[in-house]
């Protein structure tokens, strides 16, 4: 199961747009991250997992996804600094 089928599984009966507003995030990005067409930072996984009442791990069950969100969110960070 990917990222965004946990997600979307997750958020059950919650709509995708109010739980992207809760998330503090667009509904059309929050729908990109469910298809799999973009990866959330770790901050916003946490965001999402925290309005979803789940862990980020929860959501994260491969460890592989988990390692290429974190090696993204370092990357970016570099990016920033420089």
């Amino acid at each position: 199961m990917t990222l965004g089928e946990r997600i979307r599984n997750a958020r059950g009966r919650l709509s995708a747009r109010k739980l992207a507003i809760a998330a503090g995030i667009s509904p059309s990005f929050l729908s990109d991250i469910e298809l799999g067409k973009t990866e959330p930072s770790v901050d916003t996984l946490k965001k999402i997992a925290s309005v979803l009442n789940v862990s980020s791990s929860f959501l994260l069950e491969e460890t592989d996804e988990l390692i290429a969100i974190l090696f993204k969110s370092v990357e970016t960070a570099q990016k920033r600094k420089e």
